[in-house]
C-alpha cells in the first residue's frame, strides 16, 4: 500500500513539475523584442547598391539580451528612410545596418571662438584625396628650397602636420559622402586650421602662406599622418 502511495505522490509531483515548465515556457515566449533593419542573407548587396525592401528584413532581438545595441543599429521604424539609399559596404552574408553607415556628414565648418581656417591648393597628381579624412588625417607639405626644383635635385623641408577641416566640400569620409544624395567636389583644395580658439596663429601656417605667395600659389605636394590619438 505504501508503495502505491509513493508512486502516486511521484506521479503528482511529476505532473506539477511539468505544469510549471509549461507555464514558464509559455510566459518566456511573451518577453518584449526590439526590431532592427538587417540585410537578408544572399541579398547580394555591394558597396553602391541602392537598398530596396527586397534586400532588407526585420531582425528581432529580445530586450533582455539587447544591451546597448540600439545605440549602434538602425531600428526597423527607419526602414522607409533607408530604402533607396546606397550601401557604403558589402554585405556578403547579410547583417545589421549600423547608424554610422548612414550618418550625415557635416556641411559647414565648426569653428570655435577665434579659430580661423585657410584653404590651400594640393597637387592631385601626387595625392589621393579620398585617403584624407577631415578631422582624422593630418597632413604636412613639402616646401622646396626657393628657386630649386625638387625634381632636379633641389632640397626642401616638410612642414609640421596640420589638422584638416575639409577636402574641397567634403567634411567627412568618402563613404559618408557616397551615402548622401549629393556629391563632393573641388578636392584639389584643403581647408586647414590656421589659428587656435584663442586666435593664436600657427607658425607653420605663416611659413606655408609665404611659400604659396612666393610661388604663385602652386599646388602643394603632401604626405599623410595618423591622428594625434594613434
Amino acid at each position: 500500500m505504501k508503495g502505491i502511495q509513493g508512486l502516486i505522490i511521484a506521479v503528482v509531483l511529476g505532473l506539477i513539475g511539468f505544469a510549471f515548465n509549461m507555464v514558464y515556457l509559455n510566459s518566456s515566449k511573451d518577453f518584449g523584442h526590439e526590431s532592427f533593419i538587417g540585410v537578408r542573407r544572399g541579398a547580394d548587396v555591394n558597396s553602391g547598391t541602392a537598398l530596396s525592401k527586397n534586400h532588407l528584413e526585420e531582425i528581432q532581438i529580445p530586450r533582455e539580451f539587447m544591451g546597448n545595441l540600439q545605440e549602434y543599429a538602425l531600428p526597423w521604424d527607419d526602414l522607409d528612410a533607408i530604402v533607396g539609399r546606397p550601401s557604403i559596404r558589402n554585405y556578403d552574408i547579410g547583417g545589421l545596418l549600423l547608424r554610422n553607415d548612414f550618418r550625415t556628414a557635416r556641411n559647414e565648418l565648426q569653428l570655435l571662438g577665434k579659430e580661423t581656417a585657410v584653404s590651400v591648393p594640393i597637387d592631385t597628381r601626387t595625392t589621393i584625396p579620398s585617403q584624407i579624412i577631415p578631422g582624422d588625417t593630418r597632413v604636412s607639405f613639402y616646401l622646396p628650397s626657393r628657386g630649386k626644383d625638387p625634381a632636379q635635385g633641389g632640397r626642401g623641408n616638410w612642414t609640421k602636420p596640420f589638422d584638416v577641416l575639409s577636402v574641397g566640400l567634403r567634411m567627412g569620409s568618402t563613404e559618408v559622402i557616397n551615402g548622401q544624395r549629393g556629391r563632393s567636389s573641388r578636392e584639389n583644395m584643403l581647408t586647414l586650421m590656421a589659428t587656435n580658439e584663442d586666435g593664436k596663429t600657427n607658425p607653420e601656417m605663416t611659413i606655408l602662406l609665404n611659400h604659396l605667395a612666393d610661388n604663385n600659389f602652386k599646388p602643394l605636394r603632401l604626405k599623410l599622418h595618423a591622428p594625434h590619438s594613434r
